[in-house]
């Protein structure tokens, strides 16, 4: 008999490269640059904005907050 294996993905186990081959979507890319520009703009003293993410479970969003994450790296 066969064994089954059941494993989830786990954003947080992959490299940049493959979160960044992964993410995809207009709507997402517009989100992060949008994020991005925000944190560009901000000065010291200023508060951020509080973003919340949510939807039902295997969306995307702890994939979207790596990529984000990424991102934010890149540009620092």
């Amino acid at each position: 008999m066969s064994e089954i294996i059941i494993s989830r993905y786990n954003p947080a186990s992959e490299s940049a490269e493959v979160i960044q081959k992964l993410f995809s979507g207009k709507d997402k890319k517009l989100l992060v640059e949008e994020i991005l520009s925000e944190l560009k703009e901000l000065k010291p003293g200023n508060m951020l904005q509080h973003r919340l993410i949510y939807g039902p479970q295997g969306i995307g969003k702890t994939h979207f907050l790596w990529y984000l994450f990424y991102a934010i790296k890149e540009n620092t």
